[in-house]
């Protein structure tokens, strides 16, 4: 059953942010999650990816060639 489930940290390389945004957007509700103890947050595998999808690139646009 833990298979289904990611830390944040393991969250965080799956959607390509920080796992201090993963647990941000746990807080928030923007992302679906549980908190297991303390800090700790397991995230389902498919919400990972879900949130991983929508994500619009970060970074400064590619500059244009003249």
């Amino acid at each position: 059953m833990l298979e289904n489930y990611l830390n944040t940290s393991e969250a965080a390389n799956v959607i390509g942010c920080t796992d201090a945004h993963v647990r941000r957007m746990l807080i928030e509700g923007t992302m679906k999650g549980k908190k297991v103890s303390g800090r700790s947050w397991m995230v389902p595998r498919k919400e990972a990816e879900r949130v991983a999808a929508r994500q619009a690139p970060t970074g400064r646009p590619r500059k244009r060639a003249s």
